[in-house]
C-alpha cells in the first residue's frame, strides 16, 4: 500500500523560496534548498536558526521527496546531509538520505564511494568487549570487531531533520563491522546514539527508487561490505576431500582387480672386459592383447652404476618403442653411520602396445674408474602385459583438484586484508606485520 503523508506548504522566510514540510509534527528543522537557511519547523513563521555563507552545493542523487521501498516498507527522502572526516589532512566525504514513513518513523541511508547501507537507529546498548586484540561489542548475540573511530562533521544540509541541523556539526563517532552489518556510535556532547546498518548494493537501491546510481567506486572493500568468497573456500576444500577420496578407492580398486601377465624374464650378465657384449638382442616374444607392457630392469651393481638403453621392436612391423635407465648403488659407513644411496631397480611403463611378437635390442654401460675394470655385473629384464594403476596421473589430478579450494582462499584473504587497510589497525608504512584479520 502506498503511504501518502501529508504536506504542508510553506515558504522561506530569507529568500521566499517554496517549502514542503512532509514529517508534520516531527520535524524540529528544515533546512530551505535554495538559500539554505536553517529554519526552526516548530515555529508556524519559520525562524531562522542559522544562515550559510558559500556553501558548496551538492547534488543528491536521490531528490528529495523521492520514495522508494525498502525491506517492503515506502519511505520518501526528507533530508540530506555531506559529512567528512580528516585522515592525515585529506577529507573524506560521505552522504546520509533521511527517509521518513509515518507509521514506520525514520531510516537513513549512507552512500560512500557508491556504498550504500541503510541504517536503522537501535535503542539495546551493545555489551562491550575488551580483552587482547581488537575491541569488540555484542549485540543481538553477534559479535562486531572495532574497524575504525574518527571525528566526522557536517560539511553540507538540506530538508528537514528531527533534530536542530546546522552546517560544522561534529561527533565522535566508532565503527564495529559482522559483514554484511556494521554497528555505529556517535557522541555528540554528552549523547551516545547508536545505529545498525545494513550493506546494500547502488542496484539495489536505485531499483528500489526507481533511480540510475554509479555502481563504480574504487575497488577497495567497504567496511562492512560481505566479503565475495565466504563459504566458497570451505565447499571448494570439501569436494577437494570427496575427489580425493574417491581417486584413493578407485586406485584401491584397480589395485586389487590389476592383474599381470609375464611374457619375458632373462637374466644377463655385464662383462666390461667383453666389448662384443656391451650390445645384443634377445629372442622373440609373443605379446597378446593391446594395452600397457610393463618392463622392470635390475641390475646387482655396488658401489658403481649401469646405464642400460633397451629398444622394443616389432618383429613384424619394425616400430620401436626406445628408452633408458642408470642403475645405481652406492654405500658406506661416515662415522660410524650405514648410509645408502641409488637404486638397483627402475620400472618403465610403455602405453598402447599392440599384440604381436617383439624382441628387445640391449645396449649397456658400466661405470668405470681409471686404472681399473669393474667387476662383471648381472641384470634382468621383466617384462609383463596386465593393467597397472597410474599413479603418477592420479598424483597430478590431486594437484590440479587442490587449484580451486587453494584459489578460493586466497581470494578470501586478499579481501579481507584490503579491507582493513581502510581501517584504524592498517599496518604502518614500512611495517613488517600487522593485526590479523577477524
Amino acid at each position: 500500500m502506498t503511504v501518502v503523508p501529508k504536506v504542508k506548504g510553506l515558504n522561506c522566510p530569507g529568500c521566499g523560496n517554496a517549502l514542503e514540510i512532509r514529517s508534520l509534527g516531527r520535524a524540529i528543522s528544515v533546512v530551505c534548498p535554495a538559500c539554505l537557511r536553517v529554519l526552526d519547523a516548530r515555529d508556524p513563521n519559520l525562524a531562522i536558526l542559522s544562515e550559510y555563507a558559500g556553501a558548496q552545493r551538492v547534488i543528491p542523487e536521490i531528490p528529495l521527496g523521492k520514495r522508494g521501498t525498502i525491506d517492503g516498507i515506502e519511505y520518501e527522502a526528507i533530508g540530506f546531509q555531506e559529512r567528512q572526516v580528516m585522515v592525515d589532512g585529506v577529507a573524506y566525504c560521505w552522504y546520509e538520505y533521511l527517509l521518513f514513513n509515518p507509521y514506520k518513523g525514520y531510516k537513513y541511508l549512507v552512500q560512500s564511494q557508491n556504498h550504500w547501507n541503510v541504517v536503522t537507529p537501535i535503542h539495546a546498548l551493545p555489551e562491550k568487549r575488551e580483552g587482547i586484540g581488537k575491541a569488540a561489542v555484542i549485540w543481538n548475540g553477534q559479535r562486531f570487531t572495532h574497524f575504525q573511530s574518527a571525528d566526522a562533521e557536517t560539511t553540507y544540509v538540506f530538508g528537514e531533520f528531527p533534530w536542530e541541523v546546522h552546517k560544522g556539526e561534529k561527533a565522535r563517532s566508532d565503527d564495529f563491522i559482522a559483514p554484511p552489518l556494521m554497528l555505529s556510535s556517535e557522541q555528540n556532547g554528552g549523547e551516545i546514539t547508536w545505529s545498525k546498518a545494513d550493506y546494500r548494493t547502488a542496484d539495489e537501491i536505485g531499483k528500489a527508487f526507481g533511480v540510475p546510481l554509479s555502481s563504480s567506486n574504487s575497488g577497495a572493500p567497504f567496511a562492512n561490505q560481505p566479503n565475495p568468497y565466504v563459504g566458497k573456500p570451505t565447499l571448494a576444500w570439501k569436494w577437494f576431500a570427496i575427489m580425493v577420496l574417491a581417486m584413493m578407492l578407485l586406485g584401491a580398486g584397480l589395485s586389487v582387480l590389476s592383474h599381470t601377465t609375464p611374457v619375458f624374464n632373462r637374466t644377463f650378465t655385464i662383462d666390461p672386459a667383453k666389448q662384443e657384449e656391451k650390445a645384443f638382442v634377445t629372442e622373440p616374444f609373443t605379446v597378446k592383447g593391446s594395452g600397457i607392457l610393463s618392463v622392470d630392469l635390475r641390475a646387482d651393481v655396488d658401489n658403481n652404476e649401469a646405464f642400460v638403453g633397451v629398444t622394443l621392436i616389432n618383429e613384424s612391423t619394425g616400430r620401436a618403442w626406445e628408452f633408458a635407465r642408470s642403475l645405481s648403488y652406492y654405500s658406506g659407513t661416515d662415522e660410524g653411520e650405514r648410509w645408502s644411496e641409488g637404486s638397483r631397480s627402475a620400472k618403465v611403463s610403455l602405453s598402447g602396445i599392440p599384440a604381436g611378437t617383439y624382441y628387445f635390442r640391449v645396449d649397456s654401460e658400466m661405470e668405470s674408474q681409471e686404472g681399473t675394470v669393474p667387476r662383471p655385473i648381472r641384470y634382468s629384464i621383466k617384462a609383463s602385459r596386465g593393467s597397472t594403476v597410474a599413479w603418477g596421473l592420479f598424483l597430478l589430478v590431486f594437484f590440479l583438484l587442490m587449484i580451486p579450494p587453494v584459489w578460493y582462499s586466497i581470494q578470501k584473504s586478499n579481501f579481507e586484508t584490503k579491507r582493513w587497510l581502510e581501517s584504524d589497525y592498517a599496518p604502518e608504512p614500512g611495517s613488517d606485520s600487522g593485526d590479523d584479520d577477524e
